[in-house]
């Protein structure tokens, strides 16, 4: 997966997060209540000959014995083994990070807080930390980290939508300000449930520390007030910050 511009904003890479986590990851696997486990913790085993089952792939088990029908398993949600005539393949091992669901009641964000410092100084970053700091804070809190901000960019509602923002009209003037039926707003929020809330969560909603991200960095109904220019509009010029 590549960085998109947006992750370069924030210093948020496609295989580095803001506070450190490995860009690795698998479908979601639920570990407590509210807790998803992202994070592929080994890799698939290799398939059997007619005599031996497959090995088993670095922090992953080993394969099973032969079969004689052709076996088509996928070990991971990047990749599909597939066999015929052999062994099956091994099973990718587990690990990961914690990410929280966020669905306590409360509305309690659990975990520590992070700090409006992000790992590169841009527009963006600056205008966020002004504007938008403790909805940033809530939003990447680590340890656990929440659906929010996420432990990668896959496991994260706020990528989602940032990203899904950044490819509106680009080179056109970029996305519209808004937040009415049929606005780009909506249509990314659309987007983050069903690409990350729903399959990660099995939530049919957007968690509310993005929502509330988002809308501070969307601001007014103008796009006054908040960052939308300088983190929402992939034609914003950055020599015109005045952050």
């Amino acid at each position: 997966m590549t960085m998109t511009s947006w992750q370069k904003l924030f210093g948020f890479g496609a295989c580095a997060a803001l506070f450190g986590a490995a860009c690795t990851v698998s479908s979601g696997s639920t570990d407590d209540d509210d807790q998803v486990t992202s994070g592929i913790g080994g890799t698939g085993g290799s398939g059997g000959t007619a005599s031996d089952g497959g090995s088993g792939g670095s922090g992953g088990s080993g394969g099973t014995s032969p079969t004689t029908s052709t076996n088509t398993a996928t070990v991971t949600s990047t990749a599909t083994v597939t066999s015929t005539t052999t062994g099956g393949g091994g099973s990718g091992g587990s690990g990961g990070e914690q990410v929280d669901c966020l669905d306590d009641a409360s509305g309690d964000i659990p975990g520590e807080v992070a700090t409006c410092e992000t790992e590169v100084d841009n527009c963006c970053s600056r205008c966020m930390a002004v504007n938008c700091c403790e909805e940033y804070s809530e939003c990447f809190a680590f340890d656990p980290y929440n659906i929010c901000g996420g432990a990668d960019a896959e496991t994260s509602e706020i990528d989602a939508f940032i990203t899904c923002m950044q490819a509106i009209g680009v080179d056109e003037g970029g996305s519209t300000p808004g937040t009415d039926e049929g606005s780009d707003f909506e249509t990314c929020m659309a987007e983050a449930t069903a690409d990350v809330s729903d399959p990660i969560c099995n939530n049919s909603t957007i968690s509310g520390p993005t929502n509330d991200l988002g809308v501070c960095l969307h601001g007014d109904e103008d796009g006054l007030d908040g960052c939308f220019n300088e983190c929402l509009n992939s034609d914003f010029d950055e020599d015109e910050c005045i952050y």
